[in-house]
């Protein structure tokens, strides 16, 4: 179905329920697949964004 999310590392759509959003460049990724793996969801606030490590400011 198209209404899968893909992983933009791994290129699968399987759970579903592990995908994140990057709020920078709206791609999806698994959980275990980020470098490094995050073990829950991030938690997000209207102020507070999740980025990918692509995305997000070299520390």
């Amino acid at each position: 179905s198209h209404l899968l999310k893909t992983c933009n590392i791994c290129s699968t759509d399987r759970e579903q329920h592990l995908l994140v959003k990057c709020d920078v460049c709206n791609k999806w990724s698994h959980l275990g697949c980020l470098d490094p793996p995050l073990t829950q969801m991030p938690r997000k606030t209207k102020f507070a964004l999740w980025q990918c490590s692509e995305c997000a400011p070299a520390s």
